[in-house]
């Protein structure tokens, strides 16, 4: 009998063969026999180029949603293209022959392979640093000799995604040095008056050309502050002169729980979202333009689409990517599912509650295709509801406002204190700021918390120190987002819990580089509900000796809390350190870890270069010097490879 045989990519010499089977048998677990030999032909562009047998004992594995078997691991490609003496062009998608009528033999863990688009085609990354290739690929990242990263993408386009975007301006800037327009020494007893005047009047002052009015400096000394310290006004910095013993401390006195120095809001006490919020994370819905994305599959990395009308749409233009979230999907996650806890507390996902925002800024047009940016962390599928963009959405965000060179403390009464300064700095609605240079200690919750709101932050060579406050959930996330495009580097943590913490419907991308924790009281990682296209580049992470303490984990929490369920997607281990980790597949989605060290390794997720590092030695460095160059990425990370 004959069948089709389906070649997607060829990668040098190899052709990854996907070859549609009847006739099989023991299909357990997604895998089956094929029971007898069985030639299939090669059908290219529809015309028969040749045929292979397959020997009976060939492994298959049944994808359910293309309702066909496939089979996986031919181990003989080159063999077979020798013989055939067939030309494959790079990438080649070509049609089942007419004969094959696969038998289906359905699985309820499958890992779909792309359905011919029912629209548009996506449009191709044009970056002449990838390479797309299909199956379970070697190395999802190889680092050439001329320093160019080939990326590997499986057969829906899916890859590991460009993170060099996060940061402040959108990644490669280097943090300004803006001039002081106010001073301030210290003064007897509450000083929080003093210092709000100085930040108002500041910001009375007009913007210069890079959009700045000018810095408060806090000379060497301590303040006490009773409230909270609020900026409001774009371009204002808050400098201290120097964040150790001898240099400016901010004391959080009474007893009170809130955030310290709250960047974007007006309100007063303002205080982090329960881990076990499950209400939508700030997104935005009114806009003046929308549009239907019309490709069948937009995949994780994308940074082109198309859209039914562009007529609304400009280059230079932010924007708001939507990936809704339909019931379907939630199902075939299981998050309408999930183990009910003994409290009886947990809470199913609910549809429309999950919708990723990804805002991003048109960069291309070209008629209907749309160029971005920074690329889509989850993929956008007509299957589970596709996607639109947005334009012309209001953000209500300060910008180009800082915090630098101060540390802050917090009064507390017992060593499990609750009624005392909780965060120390929180950005709440900011785009294009930053915290550089700041120690935190005593907070109970977080050195730095970055909100939903905010976009394009960068908080890097900080220090979150022994907070105060039970040992238990919601407390101490050193260094929380909440946001996206967001940057945090060469920061360190003693005695945190969740210590580089992803919150709920994070869209991502975001990146931890050069980060450690030390005495861990719990795992760092996504923490809860769907953040996606996270990365952890070079941190390390150990703990108090206790049991799970001091992992990296990105796995489904189940009903942990009130349902955390699949806590991240789509993101990456790279060259991390920890005393355990866990890393999990999702369906419809992946994540990987990569040249990773650990004492203990589980999890179905990629594992690559298991124990020792992986080249390059930094992702996000090597990403971002092949985008901007060496000089831009020696200017924001240091010299380095």
């Amino acid at each position: 009998m004959s069948r089709a045989l389906k070649v997607f990519h060829r990668t040098v010499a190899v052709v990854s063969a996907y070859l549609v089977l009847s006739g099989v048998s023991g299909a357990t677990d997604r895998i089956g026999t094929l029971l007898e030999p069985a030639k299939f032909d090669i059908v290219i562009n529809g015309v028969v180029k040749g045929s292979i047998t397959a020997a009976k004992g060939t492994k298959v594995v049944i994808l359910e949603e293309s309702k066909e078997l496939v089979l996986v691991g031919f181990s003989d490609s080159k063999t077979w293209l020798e013989k055939t003496h067939l030309e494959i062009p790079a990438v080649q998608t070509v049609t089942p022959s007419p004969t094959a009528t696969p038998s289906i033999t359905p699985s309820s863990s499958t890992t779909p392979i792309p359905k011919e688009p029912a629209a548009q085609s996506p449009a191709k990354d044009s970056s002449d640093t990838v390479t797309f290739r299909s199956g379970q690929p070697e190395h999802w990242i190889t680092l050439e000799k001329d320093g160019r990263l080939l990326y590997a993408a499986d057969v829906r386009g899916n890859r590991i995604p460009d993170f060099s975007n996060c940061g402040y301006e959108g990644g490669g800037v280097s943090l300004p040095a803006v001039p002081v327009k106010a001073t301030v020494n210290p003064v007897q007893g509450d000083a929080g008056s003093t210092i709000q005047t100085a930040i108002d009047e500041v910001s009375s002052l007009p913007l210069d050309a890079n959009g700045f009015r000018g810095a408060v400096l806090l000379h060497k000394g301590t303040y006490s502050i009773k409230d909270e310290i609020h900026i409001n006004a774009d371009g204002v910095i808050l400098r201290g002169e120097g964040q150790d013993e001898k240099g400016t401390k901010i004391i959080a006195t009474g007893n009170r729980q809130r955030t310290l120095i709250v960047i974007g809001s007006v309100g007063k006490g303002v205080k982090p979202r329960s881990e076990d919020d499950d209400t939508a994370s700030g997104n935005s819905s009114a806009s003046k333009f929308r549009s239907p994305i019309t490709d069948s599959y937009v995949p994780v990395g994308a940074k082109k689409f198309n859209v039914g009308d562009a007529s609304g749409l400009h280059v230079g233009d932010h924007v708001e990517v939507v990936r809704p979230s339909p019931q379907n999907w939630i199902h075939e996650l299981g998050m309408d599912n999930i183990p009910q806890n003994k409290d009886g507390s947990v809470i199913q996902w609910s549809p429309g509650t999950y919708d990723l925002h990804f805002k991003r800024r048109i960069t291309a047009l070209q008629g209907n295709t749309v160029t971005i940016d920074a690329p889509i962390c989850c993929a956008l599928d007509k299957t589970y509801g596709g996607g639109d963009i947005l334009a012309g959405v209001e953000e209500k965000t300060v910008r180009h406002v800082g915090i630098e060179n101060l540390s802050g403390d917090s009064e507390f009464n017992g060593n499990t204190d609750e009624k005392h300064g909780w965060v120390f700095i929180g950005m709440v609605a900011c785009r294009n700021g930053w915290v550089r240079d700041v120690t935190s200690i005593h907070f109970g919750y977080s050195c730095v918390l970055v909100d939903s709101g905010s976009t394009a932050i960068t908080v890097q060579d900080c220090n979150c120190l022994d907070p105060i406050s039970q040992i238990t959930g919601g407390r101490r996330y050193s260094f929380g987002l909440d946001g996206q495009l967001c940057l945090v580097l060469r920061c360190h943590t003693r005695n945190g819990r969740h210590d580089f913490v992803m919150h709920a419907r994070s869209p991502g991308p975001n990146a931890f580089v050069d980060c450690s924790a030390d005495l861990a009281h719990a795992d760092t990682g996504p923490h809860h509900r769907w953040s996606v296209g996270v990365l952890y580049d070079n941190v390390k992470v150990h703990g108090d000796g206790q049991r799970g303490h001091g992992e990296i984990n990105i796995q489904n929490r189940g009903g942990m809390g009130t349902g955390h369920g699949w806590a991240g997607a789509n993101q990456v281990l790279w060259n991390c350190v920890a005393d355990g980790m866990i890393v999990q597949q999702p369906p419809t989605a992946q994540n990987w870890a990569i040249g990773c060290q650990a004492k203990t390794m589980e999890g179905n997720g990629y594992w690559e270069s298991k124990g020792s590092q992986a080249q390059p030695t930094s992702l996000y460095r090597a990403q971002l010097s092949l985008r901007l160059g060496k000089e831009a990425a020696n200017s924001v990370l240091g010299q380095g490879e």
